[in-house]
């Protein structure tokens, strides 16, 4: 916001000139929007905020990944896959074929769903998503959409059957798609504001049990997309919302890293960890990182967003991911 002095001021002193001044940026101040300390004494919870901690170092992660052996990152504007052990030491897991880069390419595991082999690593650069191998190897080409937009795509899997087991990418600009196995994709809907972060939430979330769920940092808000007419519903707000992370019914941590919950702080150069125990009680309910907060909203589909943690670090906060207790 811009204050404007008034014509006649022009003339006084300037000694009065700068107390004038000086009350107008005052006044200015207080006029801006909230910070998040602010903001978060509205959505803090009664229960004890989480404990993160440092998992591992890298340069600008962006993409987070968990499987049972691993942990997959991608980085911003580099075309390889970083994997990341239980210990926290960083090793190349693939290259992937391509020139094109992307300052948010996002990753994803398959669960062997829907005809996509078990393991299977997806990648989103640009318009175009690459297969890798479970061991990294033969990655290539897997489906280009002409329609998605340049970068920030979001991509996940159905594990719960609502949007028929397929691959759904979100298109920052708000389109959504299903990518089935044999690469057909069609567009199901368009949310018409900026989204990203998508999951599927399970049956027993709240008032939307089987729903896409995806972020809108621009909003602040989390919407739900409805599997069969594909109409659009706000879950809640959390300022500048990332993504959306289901919490396990199982909550299990990553061998003896003593981390279940993984954060890419890009600007930061690290990944961020949260154990299991910060999660009890809170299965089954959606997590909403925050890209320039850095706090995590949680809700049970019922209710709004409330603190799960304060902020993390220095924005930007990126992709999330829990550990799998086992296969995806």
């Amino acid at each position: 916001m811009r204050s404007r002095r008034p014509l006649g001021l022009l003339c006084l002193p300037a000694l009065l000139m700068t107390l004038v001044i000086a009350k107008q940026a005052a006044a200015v101040t207080q006029l801006r929007a909230p910070s998040t300390a602010a903001y978060l004494v509205g959505k803090t919870a009664s229960r004890p905020l989480a404990t993160p901690s440092t998992f591992a170092t890298l340069g600008r992660p962006i993409g987070i990944a968990a499987t049972p052996t691993r942990l997959l990152v991608t980085q911003a504007q580099r075309s390889t896959v970083k994997s990341i052990d239980s210990a926290g030491n960083v090793s190349l897991f693939a290259t992937l074929p391509t020139t094109d880069k992307s300052i948010e390419p996002y990753i994803a595991v398959s669960s062997g769903l829907g005809g996509f082999p078990l393991g299977n690593v997806y990648v989103v650069v640009r318009q175009k998503i690459f297969q890798i191998s479970p061991n990294g190897s033969n990655p290539k080409l897997f489906k280009k959409i002409s329609g998605l937009s340049g970068g920030n795509n979001g991509i996940t899997f159905d594990t719960v059957g609502t949007f028929g087991f397929n691959m759904l990418i979100t298109d920052r600009r708000g389109p959504v798609w299903t990518v089935t196995s044999s690469k057909v994709a069609t567009q199901i809907v368009d949310v018409m504001d900026q989204i990203e972060g998508p999951a599927v939430a399970p049956l027993t979330f709240g008032n939307y049990g089987g729903q896409l769920l995806v972020a809108s940092e621009f909003a602040g808000q989390v919407f739900a997309i409805s599997p069969t007419d594909f109409s659009i519903s706000t879950v809640g707000s959390w300022e500048s919302a990332e993504g959306v992370d289901m919490i396990p019914t199982t909550v299990c941590e990553f061998d003896a890293s003593g981390g279940a919950y993984f954060v890419a702080m890009e600007d930061e150069n690290r990944v961020v960890m949260f154990p299991a125990l910060d999660f009890t009680g809170l299965e089954g309910q959606a997590l909403a990182p925050g890209e320039i907060t850095t706090s995590i909203g949680v809700s049970d589909g019922l209710s709004d967003f409330t603190t799960f943690s304060g902020p993390i670090g220095t924005p930007d906060l990126e992709g999330s991911d829990f550990f799998p207790c086992s296969g995806r």
